[in-house]
């Protein structure tokens, strides 16, 4: 139920598959669990407890899967819903996330490790992106964030379009654009800055705006 948390254990090393709607406080996957657990044409809920992902397979369907906590992935392969994910914060530490053509929602996103296959879906953040490392493979969606900030790992922005509100930030890592439009349309001070690491253009646009006379640090 809503007060309850469920939890994959590798003493029941068996595969799922959901056969109602979901609706828990918390769902954890632990590591050495190796089972499958198919989401089935239910949804799920996961209230301020979070959804942690690491070990297993999992694999969604059309329905959609929203957490008012967060979302962290530590292991093992998820195939998201190609439906709707909306979580408050979205973590990715390890293993491989594919997003399956749905739409992602959320206030951050933070990936320090694993994987990140996108999808043709808008991916839409009230808040940052961060990446410490690990990969990102956009595709051809659109990337919407308040600020984005690189400093380790590797981000491939492929052809949809990149647009920020407030800052861009590139301190290490592999930055590949996408070959659309970076745009940043912000009032900061320094809008734009890429001080270390690589940044690859991929014969796209960078488009820095701003209320005032911006600054691009390089």
């Amino acid at each position: 139920g809503p007060a309850d948390a469920a939890t994959f254990v590798s003493a029941y090393n068996v595969d799922c598959n959901i056969n109602a709607n979901v609706n828990v406080n918390g769902l954890n996957v632990l590591g050495a669990y190796t089972g499958t657990i198919t989401q089935g044409a239910f949804a799920i809920a996961v209230g301020a407890g979070n959804f942690v992902f690491s070990g297993g397979t999992f694999v969604g369907s059309a329905s959609n899967i929203t957490t008012t906590g967060n979302f962290r992935q530590e292991g093992g392969t998820f195939t998201s819903t190609s439906a709707t994910l909306t979580t408050a914060g979205f973590v990715l530490d390890g293993g491989v996330f594919n997003a399956n053509g749905g739409v992602f929602s959320g206030t951050t996103y933070r990936q320090s490790g694993g994987t990140y296959n996108g999808s043709t879906n808008t991916v839409t953040l009230t808040s940052t992106f961060i990446q410490t490392g690990g990969t990102y493979h956009k595709t051809t969606n659109t990337l919407a964030a308040t600020s984005f900030a690189i400093s380790g790992g590797t981000f491939n922005g492929a052809t949809g379009n990149i647009t920020l509100s407030s800052t861009f930030s590139h301190t290490g890592g592999v930055f590949t654009s996408t070959s659309g439009v970076l745009q940043v349309a912000s009032s900061v001070a320094t809008v734009f800055s890429t001080t270390n690491g690589t940044f690859n253009h991929n014969s796209g646009t960078v488009r820095v705006q701003g209320s005032s006379t911006p600054t691009v640090a390089t």
